[in-house]
């Protein structure tokens, strides 16, 4: 499975380690441990990491790991965690993921490698769907039946109409993009479909990829926007602070 199919997938999960690659709260500063190398950034105003916060929720995220790609963190508002804490209702509007190349745990990247990537991500944006469904529908089956066992009821996930809206950022250091994506979701007694946004960003800092998700309830065009500033802000802090 490629990078573009894990981050993808980061739409089917509507919030939803080992010590040395966890995410470490320090304030608002966050600090995550790729191989040998301490990536820093600020979490965005008013987003925690819920990795030292909810077991559960915690375990919901790290659902998306798998051979290819490791979950270092999912940020969270305050209130939803709050929220979440007393109802145990995950349908979160807006949420962040941080992940990570398995194969980057032990390697140093090259800025070739990285431009290389750059041109294949670009280049799947205008068959988006296409390019993933294969492979997408094992892995939702997959994810399907992890989260149907944790909470302990039949839960399932599925994709409908899928528009890749822009680049926002593409250079040396980040590739940006902007995504939205139609999700059904069904349980034993309920189904119902949404649409999400997702920007997602690729980072290359100190030889290794960072990948940045930030994904919000789409209601309007204003969501892409909130989500795009929010995302630019974030990866300026990001690589500020490395």
């Amino acid at each position: 499975m490629n990078l573009l199919l894990s981050g993808f997938l980061l739409f089917l999960i509507v919030i939803f380690q080992p010590e040395s690659r966890s995410a470490e709260n320090i304030g608002s500063e966050t600090e995550i441990q790729i191989g040998a190398q301490t990536i820093r950034f600020v979490s965005p105003p008013g987003f925690v990491e819920v990795s030292r916060r909810n077991a559960k929720l915690w375990a919901h995220a790290k659902m998306l790991d798998n051979a290819d790609i490791l979950t270092l963190a999912h940020l969270v508002t305050e209130k939803d965690l709050d929220t979440y804490d007393k109802t145990q209702v995950d349908m979160f509007e807006s949420f962040l993921m941080v992940q990570t190349p398995v194969t980057h745990l032990d390697r140093i990247a090259t800025q070739a490698q990285f431009d290389n990537l750059r041109i294949k991500l670009v280049a799947m944006q205008a068959n988006l769907k296409q390019s993933v469904e294969p492979q997408l529908l094992a892995e939702t089956n997959r994810i399907s039946k992890a989260l149907s066992k944790i909470e302990d009821k039949q839960t399932g996930f599925g994709i409908g109409q899928v528009v890749p809206i822009s680049i926002d950022r593409n250079d040396a250091q980040a590739l940006i993009y902007s995504t939205k994506v139609q999700v059904n979701f069904s349980t034993e007694k309920t189904s119902a479909s949404q649409y999400n946004v997702s920007t997602s960003a690729y980072c290359f800092i100190q030889g290794k990829l960072v990948i940045l998700g930030a994904f919000r309830r789409y209601y309007s065009d204003k969501d892409i926007k909130d989500n795009q500033k929010l995302m630019m802000a974030w990866v300026k802090s990001l690589l500020s602070a490395n």
